[in-house]
């Protein structure tokens, strides 16, 4: 006699179970399918409410996991950043010492100093132009 999706149609059999004979059985049957499909509703309701929430609670974890991987990746370029501004510091200083150091060997001392002098300045300019494009975009070493 009912033509309904499962939980209803138990109810409703149950229910004509409970009242064979009744002369006013379809007025209460009217009120039992009521219930019935309310509690179904309800029922539905907190599914998709759970359903919701859980697909909420993965896209907050998808967030944070991406948020870590682009801080990961951040740290990363800024410490290769900070290597390649220390190589070239180290480099620079080795080629002024090395430079020096053949000046020395080979110029009589007044004019050693003063080729020093030159040679260190141009090397600390040189220095401040490798470390200057870092040093602009405040980029630490």
């Amino acid at each position: 006699m009912c033509s309904l999706p499962n939980q209803l149609r138990n109810a409703c059999n149950q229910y004509k179970l409970k009242n064979i004979g009744n002369p006013i059985q379809s007025v209460h049957l009217g009120e039992g399918l009521a219930a019935a499909a309310a509690a179904a509703a309800a029922a539905l309701a907190a599914a998709a409410a759970a359903t919701a929430a859980a697909a909420a609670a993965a896209a907050t974890a998808a967030a944070a996991a991406a948020t870590a991987a682009a801080a990961a990746a951040a740290a990363a370029a800024a410490t290769a950043t900070a290597a390649a501004a220390a190589a070239a510091a180290t480099a620079a200083a080795a080629a002024a010492t090395a430079a020096a150091a053949a000046s020395n060997s080979s110029s009589s001392s007044s004019s050693n100093s003063k080729q020093q002098q030159q040679q260190q300045q141009q090397q600390q300019e040189g220095v401040v132009r490798l470390l200057s494009p870092w040093l602009r975009n405040g980029i630490p070493l």
